[in-house]
Formats: C-alpha cells, structure tokens, sequence
C-alpha cells in the first residue's frame, strides 16, 4: 500500500510545473481516510503577468458539472468556509490540502491558474481516491435461538476501499472451512460470504465470527448460535435441591442471589415472602434474582420462595429458609428482692426467650464477691425452687440466659429471715478492778438485724441517764456497753437482749466489782478531857474482804508506853455490816496531855492495796489572837468591825466560840467589852460622835479566853456643817490628833528594826522611841499557824536572841509586840527569814541516830512477841497484828 501511494506522490509532482498557456492536465492519487493529504498545484510565473487568480473545483456527476471550493479573489465557498480544507498563500503554489481526508473527499479535483492581465490560463485535473478498511453492512454481532436440528445461515456483507474484500470464518476461535461431515458449509460472492449450519445441536452451539479484510485494514462480525434451554435454579449438589436455609444475626443486612441457567438468559422472577408480593414487604428486589434487606428482624423469619422462567419450558422455583438469631429476652425474671422467713419454700422464675433458644442457669454470688454455679441448666425455663430455706441461702442470685448470640440475667437477693441468735456467749461472772475500764459486747445473727437492749437488775440501762459512767455503742455488727470507770455501784446482773420481728434472745453475766480498802472513820475533833472515855470507829469497805490493824502513831514514845497503851488500856471491837464493810472500833481512856500520846493509825489492807487513817488526839487549847482587824461600816454612834480566826484551839472547826470586842475611849481612858453575835464580826454600838476609841477583840472557847488582837485606833466625827477652811483646819486637827494617837499606842513601831540571820534574830530601838515602865517589849514566833511568844521582857533598846526554832528546810515569821497590863501592841511588821543550815543538818544526825535507836525497840519488841506467843494465841486482838509494831 505504501508503493502505491508512492508512486501516485511521483505522478502529482512531475506534472506540478505548469504553464499558464498550457493546456491542462489529469493526475490520479490516494489517500488514508482519517489523515491529511494535498492535491499539488505548482504553476512558473510570467513576466508579462502582475498576478495569477487561483480556482479550485470539484466535479459532481459528469465532466461538466463542477463545484467551485476555492477562488483566490474571493476564498473559500459557504459550503467550505467551515471545512478542514486549506490553499497555499505562496506564490507559485497553489495546492489544496485536506486536515482530515474521509471517504466523502473521493472525487475529481480541478485546479484553474489565470494570469492578469493576460487572462492566459492552464488547468490540472487531480482523480483522489480515499482508502479505508471493510465496514460491514449488516450487525456486527448478532445472536440466533434455534431448536435442536434446525439449520442457519449466517451472512458476512462488507464495504471498503479497495473493495477486494477476504472473508474469513470462525467458531470459538478457531477457523472453519466447508466440512460437510459437520453440517457447516461456506459460500463465497463478490459482495459477501455466507455460512450454513446444519442440524444445530449442543456441540454446534457457540460464537460464529466473520473477518473482512482488504489492503487497508480489516474487521469483524460476530454470530451466537444457542439451543434454547429452560431456566434452572442451580441446586444443591448433596441433595439435589433448589432449597437454601440462611442464619442471620439480628440487625444485620442480608442479600441473596437465585443463580441459575437458560437460554435465552433474559429471565423473569417471581418472589414470594411468606404469603405476600416483596413489593408488599421490607424487602427489595435489585436484579437478576438478587433481593435483600436492611437491619433484620426476627420478625422476618420464615420461608421465601422464588419462581423463574425464561418462557422455555416450565418455570422453575426455588425456596429459601432464613432463620433469624437473636440474643435471648427474659419473659419471666424474679422480683428485686425477697424477704421469706426461715424453712419456708421458695420458687425463683426465670424464663427467657432466645434464638438459637437460651440455656439457663443460676448463680450465686458469695460474700467474697465470688460465684459460684448452681447446680441446674435447662433451655425450657429456669426457676429455682428453694423447698426449704435456711438462713445460709441470703445472698444475691443471678438468673443467666444465654445462647450463641449474647446473654440476659436477672438479679434477685434473699433476705432469709430469722430469730437473733448470739455469735458467742457471755462468761459467767466478771471480776473488774474499781475505776478499770470494762466492756460487754453482744454480737447477734439474725434477720432483719437485731434491736439491742441492755439491762442491770432488770431496769434498762438507757433509763440510768444520772449515771455519766455508762455508754452504749451500737453499730452494725452487735452493741457494746461501755463502763469507762467501774464503780463498786455498778455491780450487779447485766443482761443483753438481742430482738427482732421473730423473737428475742438473751445473754446475761454477774459483774463484780472488787476494790482496794477505802475508808471512812466516824470521829471528828473533840474536846479531849483526860480520863473521858472514847472511841474511834474505822469502818472500811474492800473487796476481797480486808485485814485491820491498828498502831500508836507517835514514834517518840518508848515501846513499853506503847504496850501498855494497845494491851492495857485498849479494846478493839470488829464487826461485818455486810460482805464487804468491816466496822472496827477502838475503845479507850484519853490518856493526859503530859503522856504525849498524839493518837492512832488504822490500816486495812486487800490484794488490791492498803489504805490507812490517823485519828488524832487533839487537845483544846485557848484562841489564838484573832487577824487582820478592820472596820467594816462607821456611822455616828456605831462601828462594825470584822477579823479573822485562825483555828479553834488546835481544832479546825469554829463552833462553841464566844468573841468579844475590848473597847477604850482615849479622852477619858473608860473601857468596856461589847459581847459579839458573831465570831469573825462584831457591830459595836453607843459610841459618841467626836471622840476617839481604841478597838481589839479576843475569842473564847471552852479551854479559856485568848489574847486579843492587834488594836486599832477608830474615830467618831460629829456631823456638822462648816466652811472649807474650818473644815481642813479640823481634819488638819484629827489626823495630827490620830496621828499622836497610833504612835501612842503602837509606840512608834515603825522606828523599831527586826532581822533574822540563820537561828538569831536582832532589834534595834530609834532614838524616839520611849518604852512606858508599865508596858514590856516581847519577842512572837509564828509556829503551827499562830503567834508564840519565845522571849522575857526586852528591857535592852538593842540586842539579838538566839531561836531554838530556826530550821533551814522552812520559812520562819517572827515579830515584836509591845504588851500592857490588859493589851499588846504590834511594834514591828512581820519578818521572814531561813533558818541556820548547819543547826539543820546537826538536826538530821539527830534524827538518824533516833531512827537507830528505834530499829534497836523493834527488835526488842519482836523477842518480846516471841516470848509471850504462846500466851496470847488464843487472845488475839480481832482485825489486830503485831506486825504493826
């Protein structure tokens, strides 16, 4: 093909120089159809000519019907202006190309050249053949249906350039001739090619192509020959059925697809869900047998059936079974909780409905929090059937119902109620310490928990709210009571009640309360007289009972003054008030004063401890002067005065005292005593207004009247009206006069100077200090709470005094009064001072040596106990040991 267009381009271009006198010229050529090509037009330029008009035409029909395309003067036509065809601009050319020859571009072709202004012209005439591949005339493919022995022929027509066209036949790929013995026969003609096939069966069935082809290209026809076949549904190979059965999860999506075969393939389905059209469903039909639906339900279980027909023979069917799964749901389920009393029956329902069906099975769950399984599974339900409850059946249970989809349970709990009953017991008897701590703790198990009530001597002991020892705690697990101080009250039944709806229970115990000696003595201070009779009772309370003992309790007295004391003059009487309380008394003579005998010790003692009492024997003695003397209230004829009294004659108590109040007008130096109401105040009435008294006061008790106390010096101002001046003229007057008046009769004591150093105190008189011949300056010392005087008559204005008193270990007050016929005076305030360490320390070896000297007694004594043993066994002083010796 490429020679021939070759040679045509050498034919175009030897003829391209033409001359514009020439007489034209034909030219044959060809050309590819889709590609570009040209139709040369060269012409040589003549002097003579300005310019050349170029025309090109196109012949239609005959030789002298023409188409102008082209005129250089005017350009292309309408018919061309929109074409793919162009003309050289250069001179000398005047060629005509085609952008993209097609097979309507065959033709004849005329080029014109005219020269102006000669208007010579010369014409070349181009034959242009387009070239292109076979087309064929009838389908390219096509599809027959024959029953089985019928004959087709099949029929191969095609058109092309060049139109020598070779027809070639194949079946399935593979070329085919006339083969008679196959029924297939080919015939050939100038225009197509036809096939015959005869007596179509199964093995002649099949793609039939036909291939046209010619220098240019070629191409293809195909031809389908079927045997008609009915539709049928593929089946299943193991039993040769067309029935499927599907598992779906619930809430899936599910597509499905009835694959079958026949020819013709265009089938029609039918499609049945249960007794309903799918139009008439959630269903939905897409194509060719294929159906699906969203989000499945397990209300879409069942059957769906399918017919199919491709109207050859009979309309096949198909059924299709889907079985929808889903997780189990209960339909019966226990309550929240039961609440049942002990040995009663119990049923537990739990039923769930499921796909594949549910197992059920119980489990419970134990106070570890683990589980553990109950014996029963069944998939027809799954009550649980207590025939008899025992209170180790409370507790949560769990109802599981489970398949291969996914599990449901229910949760009950049983609450199994019961009487109280005690988790362990009280001890018989409890034996507490006084003021120990002590707790009871009463724990029960029972249901619904108990209530708690505690009880002494059957009174409930939240009534006792006067008592602050006790408390109650109370918690989930049981109830305490609380005793933070036992006290020997507090002893006694207890008893813990433990109730409930369905009964009570009790435990009960004895607390006793033991205790060391504490004891009470019925003796208080009396006047001693000597050769009174008297008794000192020491009752003591213990628990275990206690042992007694008494013992003479001044150590300075020789042992055989002791002895004759505790054996002679004493009688000692025991007796048991009750269990616990032992009452001794010691019955004596009171000695006298000058036998130093200063009383007697009683010691009981358990195995708790010891306890002991002194009973002393105090002596009356006269009133010490009364203290800190004042005046209360002044008026115009009274004054009210008060004072303190230090002790009553050696007793504490300040009963049986009479007190009196010494009164002296100075101006006239009258005196009186005025009998108080009162032992620390007095109102001291029919005084006149305008004169001076001097006041002190003294206590009486039965041993005598004692010395009065410091006077005071108190005026009576008569009430009147005067100027300032008279007014600070008199009171100028009074306080010089008051003044005169205190130093009188205090004797200056502010210029009178009292030191002590170690064991001696010294004084010194001022120079105005006059001492009157009937008063005396005397020495005081306070010992044993008042004022002893430890020194004659000072007559030296100087001087010092040695204090046999004076001890380092104490703080000594000592004092100088100045005393009259009938009062004394205080001259000095009071002065503190220690006493003399080494006069101290002198003391302590005193004192050792006299503890040797007394081990020295005792071990007399015990060789005298020895001696007179087995004279006194069956004398023994009741409550009395020798041990206390």
């Amino acid at each position: 093909m490429k020679e021939m267009l070759t040679l045509a381009s050498i034919v175009v271009y030897s003829a391209l120089a033409i001359h514009p006198t020439r007489c034209s010229a034909t030219v044959a050529m060809t050309a590819l159809e889709g590609g570009a090509a040209t139709i040369p037009c060269y012409y040589r330029q003549n002097e003579a000519a300005n310019s050349y008009v170029v025309l090109w035409q196109k012949f239609v029909g005959s030789s002298t019907n023409v188409k102008i395309i082209f005129n250089s003067l005017t350009g292309f036509t309408d018919e061309y202006i929109k074409s793919n065809l162009s003309v050289s601009d250069e001179k000398g050319n005047g060629s005509l190309t085609f952008e993209s020859i097609s097979r309507a571009d065959t033709g004849t072709y005329k080029c014109q050249i005219t020269s102006l202004p000669q208007f010579t012209q010369s014409n070349i005439i181009t034959k242009i053949t387009v070239l292109y591949a076979p087309e064929m005339l009838s389908l390219t493919s096509t599809k027959t249906l024959v029953d089985v022995g019928d004959t087709v022929t099949i029929r191969c027509a095609a058109k092309g350039s060049p139109d020598n066209i070779e027809y070639i036949w194949s079946k399935d790929g593979i070329r085919i001739g006339s083969d008679k013995a196959l029924g297939l026969k080919t015939v050939y003609s100038s225009i197509d090619s036809a096939l015959t096939v005869a007596n179509v069966d199964s093995t002649k069935q099949g793609n039939y192509s036909c291939i046209s082809s010619n220098a240019v290209g070629s191409t293809k026809s195909t031809h389908e020959i079927w045997v008609k076949r009915p539709f049928r549904f593929m089946r299943s190979i193991e039993i040769d059925s067309a029935s499927f059965k599907y598992v779906v999860v619930e809430g899936n999506d599910f597509n499905f697809t009835a694959n079958g075969f026949g020819i013709p393939p265009n089938v029609s389905y039918s499609w049945l869900i249960g007794n309903l059209s799918i139009e008439k469903t959630r269903w939905k039909h897409m194509a060719r047998g294929h159906i699906m639906i969203q989000n499945i339900t397990r209300n879409d279980s069942g059957i769906i059936r399918c017919s199919a027909t491709n109207n050859v023979g009979q309309p096949d069917a198909v059924t299709i079974e889907i079985a929808v799964q889903y997780p189990p749901r209960l339909l019966k389920h226990p309550q929240q909780n039961y609440s049942i009393p002990e040995h009663e029956s119990l049923f537990l329902p739990c039923e769930a409905e499921g796909q594949p069906p549910p197992v059920h099975h119980w489990i419970k769950v134990n106070r570890n929090r683990n589980h553990s399984r109950l014996s029963h599974s069944s998939t027809v339900g799954g009550t649980w059937i207590f025939p008899n409850v025992t209170r180790l059946d409370t507790g949560s249970y769990i109802c599981i119902a489970a398949n291969d989809i996914g599990s449901v349970q229910a949760i009950t709990e049983i609450f199994v109620e019961y009487q109280p009953q005690f988790t362990y017991a009280f001890n018989e008897e409890y034996v507490v310490l006084e003021d120990d701590y002590f707790q009871l703790n009463c724990s029960a198990d029972g249901f619904p928990r108990a209530k708690y009530r505690w009880f002494r001597s059957s009174k409930s002991i939240s009534s006792l709210t006067q008592d602050s020892l006790h408390s109650i705690r109370t918690t989930k697990h049981g109830s305490s009571l609380l005793i933070h101080r036992v006290k020997r009250r507090h002893e006694g039944f207890y008893r813990c009640q433990a109730s409930n709806k369905l009964g009570m229970s009790f435990l009960e115990t004895t607390l006793y309360v033991q205790y060391s000696p504490k004891i009470w003595k019925n003796f208080t201070d009396t006047i001693m007289l000597p050769g009174i009779p008297i008794a000192f009772h020491c009752v003591v309370h213990a628990n275990p009972k206690p042992t007694l003992e008494w013992a003479y309790v001044d150590d300075e007295t020789p042992a055989w003054k002791r002895l004759r004391y505790l054996l002679n003059k004493t009688k000692i009487v025991n007796e048991y008030v009750d269990e616990f309380t032992l009452k001794s008394t010691l019955k004596l003579m009171c000695p006298a004063k000058e036998e130093n005998v200063t009383g007697f010790k009683c010691t009981a003692a358990n195995i708790h401890g010891v306890a002991s009492e002194t009973f002393e024997m105090t002596f009356l003695e006269r009133i010490a002067p009364p203290s800190d003397l004042t005046v209360l209230k002044k008026s115009e004829d009274s004054v009210k005065i008060g004072w303190k009294l230090e002790a009553n004659g050696g007793f504490k108590s300040l009963q049986s005292i009479t007190a009196y109040a010494h009164v002296k007008e100075v101006k006239s130096g009258k005196q009186w005593v005025h009998n108080c109401r009162q032992i620390e105040s007095c109102n001291v009435r029919n005084l006149q207004s305008g004169h001076a008294y001097i006041v002190s006061v003294f206590a009486e008790n039965a041993a005598g009247a004692g010395r009065k106390s410091t006077p005071i010096l108190i005026e009576i101002l008569t009430p009147r009206t005067a100027s300032p001046a008279e007014m600070h003229e008199e009171s100028t007057q009074t306080e010089a006069t008051k003044m005169k008046e205190i130093q009188k009769a205090n004797a200056s004591r502010y210029d009178v100077t009292l030191t002590g150093d170690g064991s001696k105190l010294y004084w010194a008189l001022g120079s105005n200090v006059h001492i009157a011949q009937d008063r005396c300056m005397l020495l005081e010392l306070m010992t044993k709470g008042y004022w002893e005087r430890v020194s004659s008559c000072l007559k030296a204005r100087s001087g010092d005094i040695h204090v046999r008193e004076a001890n380092a270990d104490q703080q000594m007050k000592a004092r100088i009064v100045l005393c009259g016929s009938e009062d004394c005076f205080a001259l000095t305030d009071v002065v503190e001072w220690r006493g003399d360490v080494a006069r101290n320390q002198l003391r302590r070896t005193l004192v050792t040596a006299a503890i040797a000297f007394v081990c020295v007694i005792v071990a007399a004594l015990i060789a005298v106990r020895l001696h007179y043993n087995s004279r006194l066994k069956d004398k023994k002083l009741s409550g009395y040991h020798y041990n206390s010796l």
